[in-house]
């Protein structure tokens, strides 16, 4: 339980320090990033309750977690102004190329 609560906090201060670079980066609105941190919220309760979910195969976890954070995904660019969309759209383009 210790160690559980430990990381619970490390990965909590990786999330922030994450959202705080991208915040930054997209130059995200207070009200911006209040609607984000709410869909990713709700995100990680979702996939937490799929986590624990033992009724459901592997692949059915593996299929609804990629239908989760497509949809996470989706409700985060409706957020998003065109211009901050294109941004995003183009550093997400630059991490996916593959390195030589």
């Amino acid at each position: 339980p210790e160690q559980q609560a430990k990381m619970e906090n490390i990965k909590k201060a990786r999330r922030a320090k994450r959202a705080g670079r991208i915040a930054r980066f997209l130059d995200l609105t207070a009200e911006q990033i209040s609607q984000i941190k709410a869909i990713r919220q709700s995100a990680r309760e979702q996939l937490r309750a799929l986590r624990a979910d033992t009724s459901l195969t592997r692949e059915a976890k593996r299929a609804k977690a990629k239908e989760i954070t497509a949809a996470t995904r989706a409700q985060v660019r409706q957020v998003l102004t065109p211009e901050q969309q294109a941004k995003l759209d183009a550093a997400r383009a630059r991490r996916a190329k593959p390195k030589p």
